[in-house]
């Protein structure tokens, strides 16, 4: 794998890797996807990508890892049993791939947190 200037950071590549098989399982399954979910699932990519910005980024805090780890909560408490509803509060197609994404995100999250920590001591 090409990993340009980042050198052979294994952890690098793992992620990118992890990263590249959630965006081809997503854009696979684009079908399997309500249109009402399309709002929740840019929100959920938009943050996981964050996420993969910070871990490229040499300094953050774990302030950078909470504003995003508050977005998630703020996703999170949008579901009801565990389960995103439409208008109509039935459950629409594409919740696998929501709850897969919040999943790795909040995932990611807690590694970078715990990434902070060790680079404290």
């Amino acid at each position: 794998m090409w990993l340009g200037e980042f050198g052979e950071d294994k952890q690098l590549e793992y992620a990118m890797e992890e990263l590249f098989a959630l965006f081809f399982t997503i854009a696979s399954n684009m079908d399997m996807c309500s249109e009402d979910q399309w709002p929740l699932y840019e929100k959920l990519t938009r943050i996981y990508t964050g996420l993969m910005d910070l871990q490229g980024v040499d300094k953050f805090t774990s302030d950078d890892v909470a504003r995003y780890q508050d977005q998630l909560n703020e996703i999170d408490s949008m579901r009801q049993d565990g389960k995103f509803l439409d208008g109509k509060r039935e459950i629409p197609k594409g919740q696998a791939m929501l709850s897969t994404i919040m999943n790795k995100a909040y995932k990611l999250s807690h590694q970078l947190l715990v990434q902070v920590d060790d680079g404290e001591e």
